[in-house]
C-alpha cells in the first residue's frame, strides 16, 4: 500500500479546457484549499503541464454559468461552496457542476456533507461500526447541572462545522459545569449552531492524507502524527492559535502503527464515500484504539504548511507539484468512468 516515489508524472492528453474555481475565503468557516494566492499557485502548477488552464475567482451563479457555457473538460474545485453576491444564496459547487454535467475534482455533494457537519459524519460512521468518540450536541441553558449531561467530564466542546481549528482553544476541554456552559455559549454565539461536545480522547493524534482510487491503483494513505505542546492545564489542544503559530509538529510513523492508522483512515474515507483525495483526522483513546475525529474532503493545500501536502511529503516523499498533479490526474481518470453521484 505504501509507495516511496517522488517523481509522479501526470499524463498530458489534449484537453479542451481546464478551469480552476475558487472564491475569496476571508471570513469563511471553511476555506478549502486556502487563499486566493494558494489557488492561483495550484493553477500555475497544472498550467506548467497542461495548456488551456483558466483561473476563476467567482462571486455569483452567473460566473459559474459562464464556466459551464465554455464546456471545460474538467474543473478543479478549490472550495466547497460560494456565496452568490447577486442572489444571496449558498451554492455548493459539486452539486452545481454535477447538475450541469461538468466533471469536477473531489467528492460528490452528498459526501461533502460529512465534511461540513461533524455530527452527521460521526453518527454515520458509528452506525457502520467505525469507532468515534461519544458525543452530544448542546446549546446554552439546555442542560441545568452536571448530572443532566449525557457524558462525564472531561469534555471537548467545539463548533459543529468550522475548520482550521476555529473555535478551538485552551477553554475547549471543560471539567466543570460553569466552564461547559461558558464554552458552549461562546461556540453557539460565534458560529450560530449547536456546539459539538465529545468525550475527551487522551491518546496520540494523527492526520492522514489520502489519494483516492484511480483506474490503475488503489487508494493510498499517508499518515503522520501531530504533536503540540501542553498548555497550562496539561492539555494538548490543536486549535486555531496553535496552527497559526505553527506550534504543532508533524512527524512520520512506521511499522505496525503506520499500517493500523492508514487502514483505519482508508476505511473511514471509503465508508463516507470519499473520492479523489481527502484527509482523515484520527485520535487514539487511552488504550491505543484509533477513533475518527473528522474528515476534510477539500483540505488545505498551502505550500509548506497545510497538513495534506505535508503528510504526502513526509510519508511518501511527494513534492507539492506531485500532489497537485496527482489530484488532477485522479479527476481526469474519471472522465472515461461513469461518476457515482
Amino acid at each position: 500500500m505504501k509507495t516511496r516515489t517522488s517523481n509522479i508524472q501526470s499524463p498530458a492528453p489534449k484537453l479542451g479546457g481546464i478551469e480552476i474555481v475558487t472564491t475569496e475565503t476571508v471570513g469563511m468557516r471553511e476555506s478549502g484549499f486556502g487563499s486566493v494566492e494558494t489557488c492561483r499557485g495550484i493553477a500555475d502548477v497544472i498550467g506548467s503541464d497542461h495548456s488551456g488552464v483558466r483561473f476563476n475567482l467567482v462571486t455569483s451563479k452567473s460566473d459559474l454559468r459562464e464556466i459551464v457555457d465554455r464546456r471545460p473538460d474538467l474543473v478543479i474545485l478549490c472550495v466547497k461552496y460560494i456565496f452568490d453576491d447577486l442572489g444571496g444564496e449558498v451554492i455548493w459547487l459539486s452539486d452545481f457542476f454535477d447538475r450541469n454535467d461538468v466533471l469536477h475534482s473531489g467528492s460528490a455533494f452528498k459526501t461533502l456533507e460529512f465534511d461540513s457537519n461533524k455530527s452527521i459524519a460521526k453518527t454515520f460512521l458509528r452506525n457502520k461500526g467505525v469507532a468515534t468518540a461519544e458525543f452530544f450536541l448542546a446549546r446554552p441553558k439546555q442542560f441545568r447541572a452536571d448530572e443532566t449531561l449525557p457524558l462525564a467530564y472531561p469534555l471537548f466542546v467545539k463548533p459543529l462545522d468550522a475548520a482550521n481549528g476555529n473555535g478551538i482553544d485552551d477553554d475547549s476541554i471543560v471539567r466543570d459545569f460553569p466552564s461547559f456552559e461558558a464554552k458552549t455559549r461562546s461556540v453557539v454565539h460565534s458560529y450560530g449552531r449547536a456546539a459539538l461536545v465529545e468525550r475527551v480522547l487522551t491518546g496520540r493524534e494523527f492526520t492522514v492524507a489520502i489519494l483516492g482510487e484511480g483506474s490503475d491503483q488503489a487508494a493510498h494513505a499517508m499518515p503522520v502524527e501531530i504533536t503540540t505542546p501542553a498548555n497550562k492545564h496539561g492539555d494538548r489542544i490543536l486549535g486555531a492559535e496553535a496552527k497559526a503559530a505553527n506550534r504543532e509538529v508533524l512527524q512520520p510513523i512506521h511499522g505496525v502503527l503506520r499500517s493500523q492508522i492508514a487502514e483505519f483512515a482508508l476505511l473511514a474515507f471509503g465508508v463516507l464515500g470519499g473520492r479523489d483525495f481527502g484527509r482523515i483526522d484520527i485520535k487514539m483513546d487511552a488504550q491505543g484504539v484509533p477513533h475518527f475525529l473528522e474528515a476534510n474532503l477539500v483540505p488545505g493545500m498551502t505550500r509548506d504548511s497545510s497538513y495534506f501536502p505535508e503528510a504526502c511529503r513526509i510519508d511518501a516523499g511527494l513534492s507539492y507539484r506531485d500532489v497537485i498533479l496527482k489530484i488532477f490526474d485522479l479527476t481526469l481518470q474519471r472522465k472515461t468512468v461513469p461518476a457515482t453521484v
